[in-house]
C-alpha cells in the first residue's frame, strides 16, 4: 500500500502506537527507532560534553510530527522540536485543507554562503577598491585553497564583490566572497575562507583587517512555497469561505503596512520554521536572523507572505524566505534522530529540507491567519494548552486528561482552577 502523510485520529494513538504507525510507513530500522525512544542514544552526555563548553546537562524539547503534508508530490511527516501546544496541530490542519489541490509546490535558489572580509580604509591612498578588485581572480583562489573537498564538490568559492561602507569610524573596505556550499549550511567553510583571504590582502596590499565572518543575510537562499486552498473549504459557522479568504487577504496586507502586527505575523511563520530546524539539527539562530533580516531589507518583505483568490475559487498563498540550513556538516547530525527525521521528510538533499520548511512556514501562517480572523486562536490554543495547565496544578497519569477535559468544558483555563477540578477529583475517590 502506498505511504500516505493523512493519518486521521493520530493524536488519538498511545504513543507507543504513533511510532509504531511511523515504523511502518518509512522502513525505520531499530537503531532509528532506539534513537526515537531512548535520549541516551540520541545524545550522550559524553557527547553533548564535547560540542559546547562547561556542558553540565541536555535540555529536552518534546518532538512531534505534523501530518497530511504534501510537498512536491510527495507524501511527508513533519517533524517538530517545540513545547508550544498547538503549533502541530495547526500545521497539519493547513496541509489536510491543500491536500484536494496537490498540497504545496517549492523552488529553491542557489546554496550559496557568503562573507564579508573587511578593511580599515587608509587615508592616505584613494584608490584602495581598485586595488582590491586588481586581485579578485586571486583572491577566489585563496578561498577554494582552503577548501579542496567543497571546490571539488559544488565549484566552491566563485564570485567576489568589491564595495565600501561610510560608517562613523571612517571608511570601511567591504570583499565580498561568495561560495557554493552544496548540502552544507557553510558558516564554518566561508569564516575560515574569509580569514584566510584577510590575511593574504594584508601582506599584499598591506591593509588593516577590521575582521572576517560570514553573513547571515542569505538573500542568494531564497525558497518559495505555495499553496491552494479551496474557498469551499475555508468556511465556518460565522463566515463564509470567500469571506474567510478575503480575511485572511486584508490580515496580510495588514501585517505588509504594520511593523507591529508583522513582527507577530512574522512569529507565526516561524512557530515552524524554527521547530523543524531545531529537530533536523540546524541552527535556529542563523535561519531567524536570515529570514528577520531579510524581512527587513524590503517594506514588500515585512509579511514574507501573499494571498490572492484565482480563478478556480481557490486562496493562493505563497511565501519567499531565506532558508540557509544543510544536511552535512559542524553538529548536524551529532544527534542519531536526526537522520530518522530526515526519513520521515524524504530529504536527501539541503535543498529538498529548506524548500521543506518554507512549506511548513506557509502551512503555520495559513493556519494562524485562518483561525485569526475567525475563532480568535485562544480557543484552540488554550484546549490544547488545558493538559500543560493540569500538570502544573498538580495532575498525575490519568488525571492530566481528566482535569483537561473539565477545564475546557468550564471555559475557565486556570491553575487555580485546575487546582480546584483536582482538588474535587480526588476527594470523590476518597
Amino acid at each position: 500500500m502506498e505511504m500516505t502523510s493523512a493519518m486521521p485520529g493520530f493524536f488519538k494513538l498511545p504513543l507507543e502506537e504513533r511510532i509504531a504507525r511511523l515504523s511502518a510507513a518509512f522502513d525505520l530500522t531499530d537503531e532509528d527507532l532506539t534513537a526515537i525512544r531512548e535520549l541516551e542514544a540520541q545524545l550522550s552526555l559524553d557527547s553533548a560534553d564535547t560540542m559546547i563548553e562547561n556542558c553540565i546537562s541536555r535540555h529536552i524539547t518534546p518532538v512531534g510530527v505534523a501530518t497530511n503534508f504534501i510537498i512536491d508530490g510527495k507524501e511527508v511527516i513533519i517533524p517538530y522540536a517545540t513545547e508550544e501546544p498547538s503549533v502541530i496541530a495547526a500545521a497539519s490542519l493547513a496541509a489536510k485543507l491543500a491536500r484536494p489541490t496537490g498540497g504545496f509546490t517549492t523552488a529553491s535558489g542557489s546554496n550559496v554562503c557568503s562573507g564579508q572580509i573587511t578593511f580599515i580604509a587608509p587615508s592616505s591612498s584613494p584608490n584602495h577598491l581598485i586595488q582590491l578588485k586588481k586581485y579578485s581572480h586571486k583572491i577566489l583562489e585563496v578561498a577554494n585553497e582552503t577548501m579542496p573537498s567543497m571546490v571539488a564538490r559544488t565549484g566552491g568559492a566563485n564570485k567576489v564583490d568589491i564595495s565600501s561602507t561610510d560608517t562613523e569610524s571612517g571608511l570601511i573596505l567591504v570583499v565580498e566572497l561568495h561560495v557554493k556550499v552544496g548540502d552544507s549550511m557553510g558558516a564554518n567553510i566561508v569564516t575560515q575562507a574569509c580569514e584566510a583571504v584577510s590575511k593574504f590582502i594584508k601582506n599584499e596590499l598591506n591593509l588593516e583587517p577590521l575582521m572576517s565572518i560570514l553573513t547571515n543575510m542569505a538573500e542568494k537562499r531564497i525558497v518559495h512555497a505555495r499553496a491552494a486552498w479551496p474557498i469551499k473549504d475555508l468556511s465556518t459557522k460565522e463566515y463564509s469561505g470567500y469571506d474567510v479568504a478575503n480575511r485572511i487577504i486584508m490580515a496580510t496586507n495588514f501585517a505588509k503596512a504594520n511593523a507591529h502586527r508583522a513582527a507577530t505575523h512574522r512569529k507565526g511563520i516561524m512557530n515552524g520554521i524554527s521547530a523543524v530546524v531545531l529537530a533536523t539539527g540546524n541552527d535556529t539562530r542563523a535561519v531567524e536572523s536570515a529570514i528577520h533580516s531579510y524581512a527587513n531589507m524590503d517594506p514588500q518583505n515585512l509579511a514574507l507572505t501573499s494571498y490572492r483568490i484565482d480563478d478556480n475559487q481557490n486562496l493562493i498563498g505563497e511565501i519567499w524566505v531565506p532558508i540557509p540550513v544543510g544536511i552535512v556538516g559542524g553538529s548536524i547530525n551529532r544527534s542519531a534522530t536526526v537522520k530518522s527525521y530526515r526519513k520521515m521528510m524524504k530529504v536527501e538533499y539541503a535543498n529538498d529540507l529548506a524548500r521543506t520548511i518554507a512549506a511548513v512556514g506557509l502551512a503555520q501562517n495559513f493556519a494562524a491567519l485562518r483561525a485569526l480572523v475567525t475563532q480568535g486562536i485562544s480557543a484552540g490554543h488554550m484546549k490544547l494548552h488545558s493538559r500543560n495547565i493540569a500538570c502544573e496544578a498538580g495532575a498525575e497519569g490519568d488525571e492530566i486528561e481528566a482535569v483537561a477535559a473539565k477545564l475546557v468544558t468550564s471555559g475557565k483555563i486556570s491553575v487555580t482552577k485546575a487546582k480546584d477540578v483536582l482538588r474535587q477529583m480526588r476527594c470523590q475517590l476518597t
